[in-house]
């Protein structure tokens, strides 16, 4: 039914949008089930000496705030406001409580022009607090079915951490970089303007397989003329029944310059790609490309070059500081033990 709808849209990405709605509308119906399960109780009189405090802060600061920043600083929250209102409890719950700080630290998490208007007030801060407890009130949820407990689900968690961190000293030993220069990002746009064109799509036929050897059979099966159809039909391991697919640079990433060189009604494989999110092996029938448009340098197209020009240099910026960290911890990889994890055999 949603393909039916958005037509152009590719299978695995409709699938992710059904399942992520239906998480949230069950995340929703959760969390209202365990502020009565779990008896949460909001305390106004705090509730509205709260709305105070962030009017002084945002109002009032006793740092020098520069004037082309009129929101509450990270460095207000941990200097301006005092210990005993820092853990003054605006709610509480079985297993848990929500203080002043853990609203502060929520709003510092919202990007400054999407932060609420009305949180000088206790109608916004009440309004505010239902929102952010959401995520202490499933977290308690969690403790109580043991996941805190549960090793996959720690070491999932270790992997996060791992990753913020990560992004975090990224962020810092770059911060200094120089965003790319209108020059620079021109510059650019003439080298690849004639290589690039915008809406390039091929309306195609897969036949996935499991491995390597599985899509080497198919296609000498197509070889010795047996119909692309009838392979697709008998294929066991094909799990997109589709009749057809629409691919483009979006959806194809590094495998698109491959299928973008066949010409319609030839075949095209062994090829790698994502099924449903999975690493497997394709052959692929071209039924019809469309060329799309020449590239325009507009707004859009500039801050795409300027990301991917600041990327190239902040990972050249990186390579030094990764060199000095692999000479610094010892380290040993296993390379015997990476080829199981190999796709391409």
């Amino acid at each position: 039914a949603q393909l039916s709808q958005t037509p152009d849209l590719a299978r695995d990405r409709a699938k992710m949008m059904l399942e992520n709605k239906a998480i949230r509308a069950r995340i929703n119906e959760l969390t209202k089930e365990l502020v009565e399960k779990l008896n949460v109780q909001k305390h106004q009189e705090n509730i509205a000496k709260a709305a105070q405090i962030y009017r002084r802060l945002l109002y009032q600061p006793k740092m020098d705030r520069p004037s082309n920043t009129p929101w509450v600083l990270k460095q207000q929250i941990l200097t301006e406001v005092e210990p005993n209102d820092a853990e003054m409890p605006l709610a509480t719950f079985t297993g848990g409580r929500f203080t002043l700080l853990n609203l502060l630290q929520v709003i510092h998490g919202v990007i400054p022009p999407k932060r609420p208007k009305n949180l000088i007030t206790p109608q916004g801060v009440d309004s505010f607090v239902d929102q952010a407890l959401n995520l202490p009130l499933l977290a308690t949820y969690a403790r109580s079915l043991g996941l805190d407990k549960d090793g996959n689900v720690m070491r999932q968690i270790q992997d996060r951490e791992d990753r913020a961190l990560l992004g975090l000293i990224r962020q810092i030993r770059t911060k200094d970089l120089p965003r790319p220069t209108e020059d620079d990002i021109k510059a650019y746009f003439d080298r690849v303007k004639d290589t690039v064109k915008v809406g390039q799509t091929i309306t195609a036929k897969t036949i996935w397989c499991p491995n390597r050897q599985a899509a080497r059979t198919v296609r000498q099966m197509l070889d010795d003329g047996k119909p692309f159809d009838q392979i697709k039909a008998d294929n066991a391991s094909d799990q997109d029944k589709t009749d057809t697919v629409t691919l483009s640079t979006q959806t194809e990433g590094t495998f698109w310059k491959d299928l973008w060189s066949a010409e319609p009604n030839t075949i095209v494989g062994p090829l790698p790609g994502f099924n449903q999110g999975q690493f497997q092996w394709r052959v692929v029938k071209i039924l019809e490309k469309v060329d799309g448009k020449p590239l325009e340098l507009n707004s859009n197209t500039s801050d795409t070059i300027s990301g991917q020009l600041f990327e190239k240099s902040r990972d050249a910026a990186l390579r030094p500081y990764q060199d000095e960290l692999l000479d610094k911890y010892q380290h040993q990889i296993f390379t015997d033990r990476l080829e199981f994890f190999n796709p391409l055999k």
